[in-house]
């Protein structure tokens, strides 16, 4: 277990993060001296988000685009073409990419289109045939979180992947964002948290529609994808046969924090949830879980809360040691540090922005007593060096992008090693939080074993 753990260790991240610094064009330059082209596959709305920050990384060319949907492909041929005119000045002939509505038929066009990667949104249903597809055909692929559905299927995309030796990088954006890898490096390095024995984790969302659609798809089409109607179709994450439902949906990002800051996977899981707030999903709209650590340091609690009723508060994670409370989010404003009485921090942290929140009693519940905290991303510019590069970096690039950028580097020199969340280490996330589910509809508490998470 601790060896597969320390390739995201500190150092590993850091080095990660200089190869965002140096440039990932500069990697481009030094791998085959040519561009890296490739195709997205599933366009709708986030695969347009990856799309849009992809589009702008230095020797990045896309080629292709494949959907189901002829306004998602005809969207995403529209976004290369503008970028292929303005940004790279190419004739008209050359500025719109082919599009498929199969990705059978893509993969079959590879060496037509010089294709060397492919990146993945589409339902989570579909996220391991196409990758495990891709792979086989000798491409690299960038496949959004969570893996699959099911622990099975998660487990064909690491034996994919790692058959294959090219990079497979999931969608846990987290692994390479500054904020984050700076974070943990100030746990490991200066004791300011020191022993971690409590972690907290929510993403709230408020009570909202399903969403509808103008244009429904023929269904033959429908039942080509294994889709049963347009609704399940638009709003596959609310059903069981597409999805693992919202604790997937957002879970898979924070419960994978758990994992990589205490440095350990999961020894126990028990869980519960609500199923009668809509009437008309399958999933869980709310799920609270906790689970055991068993950590270099000692034992450890995590909690983690998805609910679909109530944003209060919104998303974060908080890791409360006996010296120290960090709270991060991929929300800047919500990044701090609270030191614990007595504790006193460095000057480059005493120097930080202010920042005045709840404070917590030693069970971890919030009180109404206000305390100091003081800004991480404030902190980490006052530190200097490495640190200040790295807020530097993150202020002028978005999660999404970042990630890619890691992916897309990687690739220009064939080297999975330098992913960030290789399939491998994503899987590990993937057990974690694909067991929630059984865990909850049983009643039982899970026991898991180091053998649960490897491939």
């Amino acid at each position: 277990m601790k060896k597969s753990v320390s390739r995201r260790s500190v150092l590993a991240a850091g080095a990660a993060g200089m190869v965002l610094t140096n440039g990932v064009g500069r990697a481009f330059a030094q791998a085959a001296g040519k561009n890296i082209n490739v195709a997205i596959i599933g366009a709708g709305v986030q695969g347009r988000i990856l799309l849009r920050d992809a589009l702008g990384i230095p020797g990045v060319r896309f080629v292709a685009a494949c959907d189901i949907r002829k306004f998602s492909r005809d969207y995403a041929m529209g976004m290369i073409g503008k970028y292929n005119k303005r940004a790279l000045g190419l004739p008209k002939e050359q500025q719109r990419p082919p599009v498929y509505d199969d990705f059978k038929a893509l993969l079959a066009d590879k060496k037509k289109l010089g294709l060397d990667a492919v990146v993945i949104a589409t339902p989570d249903c579909w996220h391991a045939p196409i990758t495990v597809a891709a792979l086989e055909a000798g491409l690299h692929v960038y496949c959004e979180k969570e893996m699959a559905p099911t622990i099975e299927k998660s487990h064909g995309m690491v034996a994919a992947a790692k058959k294959s030796g090219k990079c497979c990088q999931i969608g846990h954006q987290r692994r390479s964002n500054p904020d984050y890898i700076e974070t943990l490096k100030m746990i490991r390095e200066t004791d300011l948290v020191g022993t971690i024995k409590t972690c907290y984790a929510q993403w709230n969302r408020r009570a909202g529609e399903k969403l509808t659609w103008t244009t429904p798809l023929p269904d033959a089409d429908l039942k080509k994808w294994g889709f049963d109607s347009m609704d399940h179709f638009m709003n596959w994450r609310w059903f069981k046969k597409y999805s693992a439902g919202p604790i997937a949906d957002l879970g898979s990002h924070q419960i994978d924090i758990f994992d990589w800051f205490l440095d350990a996977h999961a020894a126990e899981l028990q869980a519960n949830g609500t199923d009668d707030y809509y009437k008309d999903r399958a999933w869980h709209e709310n799920v609270q879980c906790l689970y055991k650590y068993h950590t270099p340091k000692g034992d450890a609690l995590a909690f983690y809360q998805v609910q679909n009723t109530n944003n209060f508060s919104n998303y974060f994670e908080r890791f409360m040691g006996d010296k120290g409370t960090v709270i991060i989010s991929e929300d800047r404003n919500s990044c701090y540090y609270v030191p614990q009485p007595g504790v006193q921090p460095p000057k480059w942290m005493m120097d930080a922005d202010k920042v005045q929140t709840i404070a917590f009693d030693s069970a971890g519940n919030p009180s109404s007593i206000l305390v100091d905290g003081y800004s991480l991303t404030s902190a980490f510019e006052n530190k200097g060096g490495a640190a200040a590069e790295a807020m530097k970096l993150r202020s002028t690039n978005n999660v999404h992008k970042l990630h890619l950028m890691n992916f897309f580097a990687s690739v220009a020199k064939d080297d999975p090693k330098l992913l960030n969340c290789p399939a491998d280490i994503a899987y590990q996330t993937a057990v974690a939080v694909l067991s929630v589910q059984p865990a909850l509809e049983s009643g039982n508490k899970k026991k898991f074993t180091k053998a649960d998470f490897h491939v």
